[in-house]
């Protein structure tokens, strides 16, 4: 699954072999400035939308949702802790309102995150 980190005042998402193929890339970055909120969900979230993706009920979501008002990049899997984080779209650059990533690294990433605004 998919490794999140705080490099260089940065959020970085680097994703696995296979959902780069739904993901459509390779790394995902966006500058902690961008960040409005970010928590860590020990369910998985629902996601609501139309979606280019895939969805393996109870078990895995991968791909970009959108609905009305929202973009969401999604690479979740049963298990693991979702990482939630909200974006302020025009300052991410790269075109998602929020970000829902399952990773055994969420937690750690989560207090980096509020390291840096302290």
């Amino acid at each position: 699954m998919a490794t999140t980190a705080i490099r260089d005042s940065r959020l970085v998402i680097r994703f696995s072999w296979w959902e780069r193929l739904l993901v459509r890339r390779a790394t995902y970055e966006t500058p902690l400035a961008a960040v409005t909120e970010i928590e860590v969900r020990d369910r998985w979230s629902p996601v609501i939308g139309a979606r280019a993706g895939l969805i393996v009920t109870g078990l895995l979501k991968v791909g970009t949702w959108r609905s009305p008002g929202a973009v969401r990049l999604v690479c979740m899997k049963r298990g693991l802790p979702t990482l939630r984080v909200v974006l302020d779209r025009g300052r991410s650059g790269g075109g998602f309102d929020e970000l829902l990533i399952g990773s055994s690294h969420a937690r750690e990433t989560q207090a980096e995150f509020r390291a840096t605004r302290t």
